[in-house]
């Protein structure tokens, strides 16, 4: 049996549909054009549970964005700085990006909304001058979540497997792979500290709970993201559902599930694979050493 398996629909595409359908007038608006996601980062500022958020939108949307924002009751700037991907070391991921001032036609236009007009327009200046520490007190951020971003700029744009300081276990509501292995909403709009941040964790909680109030079955979020978390551009981004612990650094790995072309390559003609950790982000598999600073293996329970 090949250990890896793919998740053919998102595991909660029917609940997000359902969840689509009970928002109504500019929260549908959002929902529809953005995902979940989106509608999450302007529904936490639209309840007050932060001051700002920011947003990056093809410049078709944001007219309309805009308009359905203001119906909500919040206040919007463009930005004067648009965003442009770059290529990540992890295709499937997007933390690389470029800021600049022209007009290319793939640039997103960065739409900073807030709970005033002069926070909308702060969030945007604090943004430019780089003060991260006022701007993640704008976006809601923890404390230990902002200096550990203050502090982690050599990691790269992709600060993940910074976070990653031991195997765990971890809570798996954290897990940090789930978005992409499963195709769940982002419940954070942060790098937390590390997946034990007790603050990241609460808003997390609150988060899932304000949308299954909405829709019940959105809760099933909660139940996923168990297993042995792999991500990095040489292993790709999967989570092995069914292992065996050997001991305290050593897994057999019997079923992985993965939407990533590398992590298909890798483990795709294998019967089974054993794991072997030094560290978070220095482990064997099968005997191939992998050591680098930008990937992880953790467990989440």
């Amino acid at each position: 049996m090949q250990p890896v398996s793919s998740v053919a629909d998102d595991a909660c595409a029917d609940a997000y549909v359902r969840l689509r359908e009970r928002l109504h007038g500019p929260e549908r608006c959002i929902a529809d054009e953005l995902g979940i996601s989106g509608y999450l980062a302007v529904a936490t500022v639209v309840t007050r549970a932060r001051p700002a958020g920011r947003l990056a939108v093809s410049p078709d949307q944001a007219p309309q964005f805009l308009e359905a924002a203001a119906e909500l009751g919040l206040h919007c700037c463009i930005g004067r700085a648009r965003l442009v991907s770059v290529p990540d070391a992890i295709p499937e991921t997007r933390h690389a990006a470029l800021f600049v001032a022209d007009d290319r036609p793939d640039a997103m236009s960065l739409v900073y909304f807030g709970v005033s007009a002069d926070i909308a327009a702060g969030a945007e200046q604090v943004e430019l001058y780089g003060d991260h520490r006022l701007l993640g007190q704008l976006f809601g951020y923890p404390d230990c979540c902002v200096e550990f971003f203050v502090n982690s700029e050599t990691a790269g744009p992709d600060r993940l497997p910074a976070t990653i300081n031991s195997l765990g276990p971890f809570d798996r509501l954290m897990n940090p792979v789930s978005t992409y292995v499963y195709g769940v909403p982002n419940l954070l709009f942060h790098f937390p500290c590390s997946p034990g941040c007790r603050p990241s964790m609460m808003l997390s909680k609150q988060r899932s709970h304000f949308l299954s109030e909405i829709e019940p079955g959105v809760r099933a979020i909660e139940n996923l993201g168990t297993g042995l978390a792999l991500y990095g551009p040489e292993v790709g981004i999967g989570l092995a559902t069914e292992y065996e612990r050997e001991d305290m650094s050593t897994f057999r790995l019997h079923k992985i599930v993965s939407r990533s072309q590398t992590t298909h390559e890798l483990f795709g003609t294998r019967a089974e694979a054993t794991i072997r950790f030094d560290s978070p982000s220095v482990f064997e598999i099968d005997g191939r050493r992998f050591s680098r600073r930008d990937q992880f293996g953790a467990l989440f329970i």
